[in-house]
């Protein structure tokens, strides 16, 4: 066998190793009558030394092969004949995540570099890696800087105010002409130093979020206004790129060039207390600008009675078309004159946007939107320009929430429960009525699905409910078929009993009840008066008999009350999960 020659060839390595050592190949001692025992030692220890040799260059080139045939054999692996585009893509998508800390990043790429030489030289070789510049450490900013080479850089303020305005804005502020996302959240005080780092054009900036707060400023009030702008112009009007704006409590004229080609825009907390801020309805003017524009935030935007005036009597610009828009959201405090609502009224949207409206008011005065069109455009089937998207919903939710908070959201069935309206309110006293004032006639509905909900209606501290609430709100909406009430009084579920004065919900074909305190009694005696003739179909004045009566999670109800109403609806009674 080829393992049995090994011996002999290892023997034989010996041997030349030795004879070439002190060119001698014979141990046998001379004749002699005595023996030269230092000698013979001298023999030994030369073949000692030229088997450790052998071994030990045996050894060396062992592993040296041995490496080489796994380097090879490696490069034959699946991963390691992937393309350098690729197999870079593939480590972005493993360390990429918004949450990481630039210690875990690192760390992350640090593992994917021991694994082998050529991952490790192409991890630092792929500028990719180094591009997000987000809370690193004053050591390694040089070296991202320099490893991303010339790619496009993500920044962001740092929160530590004294490492923000000394080390790392002025390094990377010289690579300005490399932005291309910048984030700063930071107080209203730093907004000069902040500025004076941005002044210089970006030409790959397409993201721009700034965020400016104070700590005297109580939530939701203008932190930025027009009478104190600063000095010089963000990025030197100069930023051809950019597609995401946000600027929340940090001023920047409407006439500013940034505002052009947007796909998002964002303004937040800011006073126009100019008149001139305002002048030829300059806001809608740059919605106008950006005519992709999918995204649109405006929220607690300040004017004053000077402005409000203005925008009232002035001749009315043309309607803006925003064919793009996925969402419209708009959030003030009651007390403020709402340059939103103006705008609301001069825009087109598509029937598909998501219209969010929020609305806090500090006391019990009645609110009101002041749409710039005459009552008579309110009718659901001609909902004016800003709000065609409610035509489309069939399907209504009403919450009542902790802490005088109620929501209305709406939304299409079938097409992914798409959600296409929102209005939430946060009022001191009686939300629900409040809520139901403004849905009619401002935002116009014909639901065929409505669901009342509360947070806890079993809990002591749950809102009252007002059955003249409910009965009014149901008035407004009869091409309702179903009605669901989550956590609701019982009060409420009591107003669907026809009378003879009073028939709501005509078209009501499924009642769903859960976890309401409403006893079987008093459910079956609202279900009996809806039934009408014995033989189902159409009651007397033309109503739908109830057909499907779902129960679920209610105490006070149980299968003993099911055989009163069999043969007359389709009952189902749950307990609760």
């Amino acid at each position: 066998m080829e393992s049995e020659k090994i011996p002999a060839v290892i023997q034989g390595l010996i041997d030349d190793t030795r004879h070439s050592l002190d060119h001698s190949t014979s141990v046998a001692p001379a004749p002699s009558a005595t023996f030269d025992y230092d000698k013979i030692r001298g023999e030994l220890d030369a073949e000692r030394r030229a088997i450790e040799t052998v071994f030990d260059a045996v050894k060396a080139y062992t592993a040296t092969r041995l490496s080489q045939l796994g380097h090879l054999r490696n490069q034959l692996a699946p991963i390691n004949r992937l393309p350098n585009e690729i197999l870079s893509a593939i480590f972005h998508y493993i360390v990429r995540d918004d949450g990481l800390t630039v210690y875990t990043y690192i760390a992350k790429l640090h593992s994917l570099s021991t694994v082998s030489h050529s991952w490790r030289r192409m991890i630092l070789d792929t500028a990719i890696f180094w591009t997000d510049l987000t809370r690193i450490p004053e050591s390694l900013i040089d070296v991202f800087l320099k490893r991303s080479k010339q790619l496009p850089l993500k920044v962001s303020y740092p929160r530590k105010k004294e490492f923000a305005s000394k080390i790392y804005m002025p390094r990377v502020s010289a690579h300005i002409h490399r932005w291309k996302k910048c984030t700063i959240d930071a107080k209203y005080a730093d907004r000069d130093e902040i500025i004076s780092f941005l002044l210089s054009p970006g030409p790959m900036l397409e993201a721009l979020d700034i965020s400016l707060h104070s700590d005297y400023v109580v939530t939701g009030s203008p932190v930025a206004s027009d009478e104190s702008p600063f000095v010089g112009s963000l990025f030197a009007e100069n930023a051809p790129s950019l597609r995401e704006l946000t600027l929340d409590g940090l001023f920047v004229p409407l006439t500013s060039s940034l505002y052009a080609g947007l796909t998002k825009l964002k303004l937040a907390r800011i006073k126009y207390a100019r008149s001139e801020s305002l002048a030829e309805h300059l806001l809608l003017r740059t919605l106008e600008a950006s005519p992709f524009l999918e995204e649109l935030h405006l929220d607690d935007l300040y004017t004053t009675d000077t402005v409000a005036s203005i925008v009232g009597v002035d001749a009315a610009p043309p309607h803006v078309d925003l064919p793009h828009l996925r969402s419209l959201e708009i959030k003030r405090l009651a007390e403020m004159k709402w340059l939103q609502d103006y705008i609301l009224g001069h825009i087109t949207i598509p029937p598909s946007s998501h219209l969010v409206l929020s609305v806090k008011a500090y006391s019990n005065q009645r609110l009101e939107f002041d749409f710039p069109l005459p009552p008579t455009s309110f009718i659901p089937s001609s909902p004016h320009l800003g709000l065609q998207n409610l035509a489309m919903i069939k399907e209504l939710s009403i919450y009542i929430g902790e802490e005088y908070e109620c929501r209305a959201t709406g939304w299409v069935s079938g097409l992914n429960n798409l959600v296409l309206f929102t209005l939430s309110l946060t009022v001191m006293e009686n939300p629900l009525l409040h809520l139901f004032q403004l849905l009619e006639p401002e935002f116009p509905m014909s639901p065929e699905r409505v669901i009342f909900a509360c947070f806890d209606y079993m809990d002591s501290t749950a809102p009252n409910v007002s059955q003249s609430d409910i009965i009014d709100f149901l008035t407004r909406h009869p091409s309702i078929r179903e009605l669901k009430f989550d956590s609701f009084s019982t009060e409420a579920i009591q107003v669907l009993a026809f009378l003879p004065h009073r028939r709501l919900c005509p078209r009501l074909e499924t009642l769903c009840i859960l976890d309401c305190p409403i006893s079987g009694p008093e459910l079956i005696e609202v279900v009996i008066s809806r039934m009408g003739a014995e033989d189902g179909g159409v009651s007397a004045g033309g109503a739908v008999h109830l057909r499907h009566l779902h129960i679920t999670g209610c105490p006070g109800v149980s299968q003993a009350d099911v055989p009163r109403l069999e043969g007359k609806l389709e009952v189902v009674v749950l307990e609760a999960e």
